[in-house]
């Protein structure tokens, strides 16, 4: 799952700890960034949660990839993506439903 800072809930929905969540959001020294990575970028290997991104609609090409590498590796998964309106308006976003469509990668995007 690639999501936005927005999907908090996802992330404890997959199993994460709020105490893991807050440590994260805050970026302290607990975090899976150790206090390296900036404020609410979380992220979590272990649920397939990759860590948010800043900029508006760059997690929207990769899911793609992601989705595709996936799909050569023949591995019956797919990819799910969350991004809102803002990101809805960017030429990624555009450019990553011709790549999915044209590549026939497994994902989902969820507005």
């Amino acid at each position: 799952m690639i999501i936005k800072y927005r999907e908090s809930v996802v992330f404890l929905q997959r199993g994460c700890s709020i105490e893991e969540l807050m440590n994260q959001c805050f970026s302290n020294h607990l975090g899976h960034g150790k206090g390296r990575q900036m404020p609410i970028h979380y992220g979590n290997k272990k649920l397939n949660l990759h860590t948010i991104s800043s900029p508006l609609a760059t997690q929207i090409p990769q899911a793609v990839g992601t989705a595709y590498a996936q799909k050569r590796e023949g591995k019956k998964n797919c990819t799910v993506c969350f991004f809102g309106e803002g990101a809805a308006s960017e030429g990624d976003f555009h450019a990553a439903l011709n790549m999915s469509s044209t590549l026939g990668a497994p994902v989902i995007f969820y507005w």
